[in-house]
């Protein structure tokens, strides 16, 4: 009787085991550049990947970094354009905030 390895079956089922849990980072963070207001907070040209210190002081004036998840946005200016517009509400929604 020839014998069969059950190896190669134990680590694939151990590989496929293993990336079911492994969670995979969705989130995207981004800094508004200091300076910017009004029609300027939904323009994607506004933002830069957030840099070591982002300078937030956390007055609710202006979205400091926001944070969005790449499985319900495209990218970057689909998550702007779903505020329409309504400043309060991006703000409100921002990881956190400054004064200008």
């Amino acid at each position: 009787m020839k014998k069969i390895s059950l190896f190669p079956l134990f680590a694939l089922l151990l590989a496929v085991g293993a990336s079911a849990f492994t969670e995979k980072n969705t989130m995207q963070q981004w800094h508004l550049i200091p300076g910017k207001s009004g029609s300027q907070l939904f323009q994607e040209s506004s933002y830069q990947p957030v840099p070591s210190t982002p300078g937030c002081d956390n007055t609710d004036l202006r979205p400091c970094v926001i944070q969005f998840d790449t499985q319900q946005y495209s990218d970057l200016q689909e998550y702007l354009d779903s505020f329409n517009g309504n400043e309060a509400q991006l703000i409100d929604d921002a990881v956190s905030t400054r004064t200008n």
